[in-house]
């Protein structure tokens, strides 16, 4: 077991902007094709409510320096009902939000010269506790993902940030997986376009599921195949490699990792392994989290809840398999988010559980090093950059 402490210098991931877009910050899939930017603001989602014993008061922004790692509060927007997980779009004009727990999206404008956001618009997502969100590459449209219904559900986005009507919501069907409490029903938790922008790939913890949907040119949808995870694992979120042909998902439940290969052509998923994510010595309860991969394909990294790491992989180019796991403390509890600055030069982890946000700094040969308290905020759980 390689667990890695704060002082220590070690092989991480080098990645850059194109792999944000599918990272659960996920933006437009049409982000994967411009180039690295220089964030100018950082922008922080949070719980917010008793019931998920929170301690977060909205979306905190912050102004970013010279060093990436070093944030400025400038703004705080609350009255916001648990503001759970956030994305920009491909311009960087607009910000977006879930509200956990409720039926709810909202659109904000952001400030190109000082970073701070104005309310525009707030529609239904004609579903309970809406947990992602992904903005279709024609950026007409929003996908959004209604755990507590499993339904996906589409809604309109016009040039000015305005949300309209969301369209019919289609349920994903399916048996219930073993967990007598997390798995009593569908729940859909991410929603990643493949790299054409023709396939999205939903990850549905409650059915050991993954599903593959298309949208059409009126925003509807259709569920075009899907596959059967481990019965158990509860799979979470999931990352393209750069060629879009391997896919890897995160099971939350069993705190593994599944590899597959990726049908361009059909949208059909193909098992090629699975591996944990915590060590075999690590006896406590954990629960896997966050995904990324670098641009080059050569890195994958994942949350741990429960051990409080970022687990490192190194990728096979010709098989897609991973190996040689190192694991980077978080420096506290609960790490339920994890991304890369557009740059691909510093990582961020979300601990929501001791409300910090820590940096990691990515250099040459994508070494891992100092980590260090960027924000101390509220059960902090997502993040985005403009």
């Amino acid at each position: 077991m390689k667990v890695i402490n704060r002082r220590a210098f070690v092989k991480g991931i080098g990645m850059s902007a194109a792999a944000v877009a599918v990272l659960p910050i996920a933006v437009a899939a049409k982000e994967s094709t411009l180039k690295p930017f220089r964030p100018r603001f950082a922008y922080v989602g949070s719980r917010t409510t008793k019931e998920r014993k929170a301690r977060g008061k909205g979306i905190e922004v912050y102004r970013i320096g010279q060093n990436e790692s070093e944030w400025e509060h400038i703004q705080l927007l609350d009255g916001l009902t648990n503001p759970s997980f956030l994305i920009t779009d491909a311009e960087r004009r607009f910000l977006y939000t879930v509200h956990g727990d409720e039926s709810e999206i909202t659109s904000f404008a952001i400030d190109a010269d000082i970073g701070k956001l104005r309310k525009i618009a707030t529609a239904s997502t004609r579903g309970k506790n809406p947990v992602h969100l992904v903005i279709h590459p024609s950026s007409q449209t929003m996908l959004v993902a209604n755990y507590a219904t499993g339904s996906i559900v589409t809604i309109p986005i016009s040039t000015d940030g305005t949300l309209s009507q969301a369209g019919d919501p289609i349920f994903l069907p399916g048996e219930s997986g073993p967990h007598r409490t997390e798995q009593t029903m569908s729940h859909p938790h991410q929603i990643v376009a493949d790299r054409s922008g023709r396939f999205f790939l939903v990850p549905d913890k409650g059915l050991d599921r993954i599903f593959t949907i298309a949208v059409d040119e009126r925003g509807k949808l259709e569920i075009v195949t899907s596959i059967a995870t481990r019965r158990g694992a509860g799979p979470r979120h999931a990352v393209f490699n750069p060629q879009g042909d391997i896919v890897h998902v995160v099971n939350e439940l069993d705190s593994s990792i599944t590899t597959y290969g990726f049908d361009s052509t059909s949208g059909a998923l193909t098992p090629i392994e699975i591996v944990p994510s915590v060590p075999t010595s690590f006896l406590g309860d954990n629960r896997a989290a966050a995904i990324g991969a670098s641009t080059d394909g050569s890195q994958l990294f994942a949350t741990n809840r429960g051990q409080n790491t970022v687990v490192q992989f190194n990728i096979d180019a010709a098989s897609g398999k991973i190996s040689d796991p190192r694991w980077h403390q978080t420096l506290g509890k609960g790490p339920r988010f994890a991304s890369l600055s557009p740059t691909g030069k510093t990582l961020f982890v979300a601990n929501e559980l001791t409300d910090t946000v820590v940096a990691y700094d990515l250099r040459a040969e994508g070494m891992m090093t100092n980590p260090t308290e960027t924000a101390a905020t509220g059960s902090p759980v997502s993040i985005a950059f403009a």
